[in-house]
């Protein structure tokens, strides 16, 4: 999606206390990715969880939510839209982003 970039952009980096995980394909105006990275960073997690471990949660998270994420068409409809509604269509699939955030 070409504003992925920006959304993108607004993603905090990784520090000493938190870590990130990148998201892996679109992103949503809220910041809520479709998929996220299931890249292991040894180096900041190997004291805290085994890459076993971590690919597991990462897969588990990625599957919740491509099945709660909006289906293309409402995606597309959403945003063509959006400039038509004022912004109201985008609640279409925000019902089913809010559904994957939860």
């Amino acid at each position: 999606m070409c504003f992925d970039c920006i959304f993108n952009q607004q993603i905090p980096c990784s520090n000493s206390v938190f870590i990130v995980a990148a998201p892996a394909s679109k992103t949503w105006v809220n910041g809520l990715a479709r998929t996220y990275s299931e890249q292991y960073d040894a180096a900041r997690l190997s004291q805290h969880i085994s890459e076993k471990e971590y690919v597991q949660i990462m897969e588990r998270i990625n599957d919740l939510l491509i099945n709660y994420f909006p289906c293309p068409l409402a995606w597309w409809c959403g945003y063509i839209c959006c400039i038509f509604t004022l912004g109201l269509s985008l609640c279409c699939p925000l019902i089913c982003i809010n559904d994957a955030e939860e």
